[in-house]
């Protein structure tokens, strides 16, 4: 058997293709299928596949095109590495260091919704960072507080506030979800988990929508509590995803920085309504009292603007 005899990323090399059609007869697969599935729209790997894996795929790959099996030269469309978890003592994992964390032990602990957490929020994806208990003890408090959050929810309306701070947290959850940064996109609910605690009442439309934006990342305690105040509804996770508008998005106040020769001498708080053209900014700016300061007896020769953020006069 080639199993037996060759090496175990040249076997797995070309299984993906016969997944599509297992009990295909006419061949190493249905090309038929492939047309339908493939290319892989990304594929995940660490940096032992670089060579290992993704070499002989990618062999394979164009080795059937030659034979007129497939119409394309990758196999996927997009690569993305992650990174790697290091033991407790900062070293590779090793049962000779005896600093190996067992996945299944810490599932056993504290449930697998809180480990899947964990492993999306300890570090950007395709970085390397020690594993931490203390850490994985903060996501279990994080989702305890989720679960409490549901003797909140009461039938009221949004105010404008609480609807800017949801889109806020629809947006951010969504694009870090489609650039695998799943570090912040957490980091984003967990902001929003506090902004909705400080609160007396919650909204049942805010809770099921944190709901469905955390749904990704734990699965498990999501659809009961999703059950839990939606008794008879289907399943979270076949749920639309929560959509936002764009026109609530617009911070009511801004904070654009003032510098004078590239040094910091000011933060001025200006009202976006009044945010027209740089020549307003720059009226309200000079107003300020740290400013007026230090441009007395100085001639502007050059205002740098950069719209919404900063203001920058050279002297």
């Amino acid at each position: 058997r080639d199993a037996e005899t060759l090496d175990t990323f040249f076997d797995s090399a070309w299984y993906y293709y016969r997944y599509l059609s297992p009990e295909f007869k006419d061949g190493p697969f249905d090309t038929e299928k492939v047309k339908e599935l493939m290319p892989v729209d990304v594929y995940f790997g660490g940096s032992e596949h670089t060579l290992g894996h993704t070499l002989y795929a990618r062999f394979f790959t164009k080795f059937f095109k030659d034979l007129g099996l497939v119409h394309f030269s990758e196999f996927a469309k997009k690569r993305v590495q992650h990174g790697v978890i290091l033991g407790p003592d900062g070293n590779r994992m090793s049962k000779s260091k005896g600093n190996v964390v067992n996945p299944d032990d810490v599932v056993k602990e504290y449930g697998a919704d809180t480990v899947r957490l964990y492993l999306c929020f300890m570090m950007p994806y395709e970085a390397t960072a020690p594993w931490s208990t203390g850490a994985i003890s903060g996501i279990y408090r994080f989702l305890k507080r989720v679960w409490e959050l549901s003797e909140k929810v009461h039938d009221l309306e949004l105010s404008q506030s609480d609807l800017t701070q949801m889109y806020k947290t629809i947006k951010k959850v969504g694009d870090d979800l489609n650039t695998f940064q799943f570090n912040t996109a957490v980091a984003s609910l967990m902001t929003w988990l506090n902004f909705l605690s400080a609160k007396e009442k919650i909204t049942k439309r805010e809770y099921e929508t944190f709901l469905k934006l955390l749904a990704p990342f734990a699965p498990f305690i999501t659809e009961e509590l999703w059950q839990l105040i939606n008794s008879t509804a289907k399943s979270i996770h076949l749920e639309k995803w929560p959509a936002y508008d764009s026109r609530h998005l617009v911070e009511e106040e801004i904070s654009i920085v003032v510098q004078i020769n590239g040094k910091l001498r000011d933060i001025v708080q200006i009202q976006n309504a009044k945010l027209k053209s740089q020549n307003d900014v720059e009226e309200i700016v000079r107003k300020s009292e740290k400013i007026k300061k230090h441009l007395e007896g100085q001639t502007v020769k050059k205002v740098i603007y950069v719209e919404g953020k900063l203001l920058n006069f050279v002297v």
